[in-house]
């Protein structure tokens, strides 16, 4: 289901890269730890864990429509979400997880941004132009995955480290990049799309594997360290897709619920049939913590196609976080085996531009 208002694919023909990197781009998926680990695991158990997050700079992302009139004054725009479920067992220093993952991402500059509020709004501004460039990335996969964490006692510290790898099958990949023209009330563009929408699955044979490590220093004087990585190493191939290259030529844009705009009067290109080979993109995530006194205070910087910065305060039942640069505010709260995390801008729901939910249940 896509969220009202969100970027369908922040303007034409479904996202796209820079002309030349093509859809050679990375493979977006979903973050696989969405919490730093101060405390040791559950030693045996299962968790059932369901999240879903959508962010945007472009317009609220329960608004209908973007109004009318609307001018966009930021250099870049953007609009992710992932949904997950996930099912995983701790035995010991093992985990053994299951999950199904839809993610998206689209990108792209001023100008694109521009094209997309006129285009959901019904009507080119011919008072606008410039060159647009917009990037869309689009998954759906099950994954299975299996994680060892050790332990290393120092001198007044300890050092823990924490390997994985997953496995899985790619049910759907939409990568391309768009450049183009906005030249009044007309936009003409070079569109590239490798899709596997219309490609049967049995021929499709889309699948992929990552890499995920850690590394965390506990001190006795209560302070710590831990860097996180995920798809370090990587690989994603599908068998058989679709290209689609096209000169686009168009004076309407209309989006429609799959994320591509439909243009009138022309798109002339071709069609073929090839395989594609790519990799993840890797998320990279710092935080330090300092445990006295209670209660736990912990900085994060987080990098995955952008750099996100977190403060927060932890206790064992409760915590708050505040991320920058765009500001959001994170809330968990812990009952028993019971975990709820909440995510929101500090402005009304109807405005705003990030949210995000995680439930999970151990037993």
């Amino acid at each position: 289901m896509k969220l009202p208002g969100t970027p369908l694919c922040l303007t034409v023909l479904g996202g796209l890269l820079l002309l030349g990197q093509g859809a050679a781009q990375p493979v977006y998926l979903a973050p696989l730890q969405s919490l730093p680990e101060f405390e040791t695991r559950p030693s045996t158990g299962w968790n059932l864990r369901t999240a879903i997050q959508a962010r945007t700079n472009v317009v609220p992302l329960l608004q209908p429509e973007p109004q009318a009139g609307l001018l966009y004054a930021k250099a870049f725009a953007y609009y992710d979400q992932y949904r997950v479920a996930e099912l995983y067992w701790t035995q010991g220093a093992w985990r053994f997880g299951y999950r199904y993952e839809v993610a998206e991402r689209y990108a792209g500059n001023r100008a694109a941004a521009q094209l997309y509020l006129e285009a959901s709004a019904g009507e080119l501004n011919p008072a606008t132009g410039g060159q647009v460039q917009v990037s869309m990335n689009r998954t759906a996969l099950n994954r299975w995955w299996v994680d060892y964490m050790g332990r290393t006692p120092l001198p007044n510290a300890e050092l823990r480290y924490q390997v994985g790898l997953s496995l899985g099958v790619m049910r759907r990949l939409q990568q391309g990049v768009l450049t183009g023209q906005k030249e009044g009330s007309v936009f003409h563009g070079d569109m590239r799309l490798d899709s596997t929408l219309g490609v049967p699955a049995e021929v499709r044979g889309g699948w992929f594997w990552t890499t995920h490590a850690e590394l965390s220093l506990q001190t006795a004087q209560g302070w710590g360290l831990q860097v996180r990585g995920e798809n370090l190493f990587s690989g994603v191939h599908v068998h058989r897709a679709q290209r689609i290259e096209a000169r686009i030529v168009a004076d309407q844009l209309e989006p429609d619920a799959d994320g591509f705009l439909h243009t009138t009067p022309a798109v002339a290109g071709r069609v073929e049939i090839v395989s594609l080979n790519r990799r993840v993109q890797p998320l990279w995530e710092i935080t330090f913590w300092s445990l006295q006194p209670q209660p736990t205070l912990a900085l994060t910087a987080q990098h995955h196609f952008d750099w996100r910065y977190s403060v927060g305060v932890f206790q064992r039942r409760h915590w708050l976080r505040l991320w920058l640069p765009q500001p959001a505010i994170e809330v968990g709260w812990r009952h028993g085996q019971f975990e709820l995390v909440l995510l929101a801008e500090p402005r009304a729901p109807s405005q705003a531009r990030q949210l995000a939910i995680q439930v999970s249940q151990r037993w």
